[in-house]
């Protein structure tokens, strides 16, 4: 389901499958944005719980915000949704920049968010059963 997409090559959507929702973002989404979209899925019924996404933000560009103070909505949000045990949330990112906002994102959240570089390592934390550690190039 596309929930927000316009002709700049801008676009949220996601699908769930198997358990997973899957996020895709391609180019630069701001804050009031991406929150709409994150509470538009959140309303989904058919969200698996506990709550495992796979973000694919290989296509983003930019920054979300103009300071770290700009990631709290988004935060505050995903908090929220990640209280059932076991909810897990993967980042794929490519760009530097997107790469490193998403650790600071990871890092206001906690141990259940991981940033990678590499599509299926991400898919494969996510589905690993119980808490595996993250080192630069993937699982360790």
């Amino acid at each position: 389901m596309t929930v927000h997409r316009d002709t700049d090559t801008k676009s949220l959507s996601y699908k769930i499958d198997g358990g997973i929702l899957y996020e895709i973002v391609i180019g630069e989404i701001g804050v009031e944005d991406q929150c709409v979209f994150i509470r538009e899925v959140l309303s989904d019924p058919a969200l698996p719980s506990p709550l495992k996404v796979l973000r694919d933000a290989r296509e983003q560009v930019g920054l979300i915000g103009d300071s770290l103070n700009d990631l709290q909505p988004i935060i505050s949000i995903v908090k929220n949704a990640f209280m059932p045990a076991g909810s897990r949330m993967a980042i794929v990112a490519s760009d530097d920049l997107v790469f490193g906002m998403s650790r600071v994102f990871q890092a206001r959240l906690d141990e259940n968010v991981s940033v990678f570089r590499d599509y299926d390592v991400a898919r494969e934390w996510l589905l690993a059963k119980g808490q595996q550690r993250v080192g630069r190039s993937g699982l360790i």
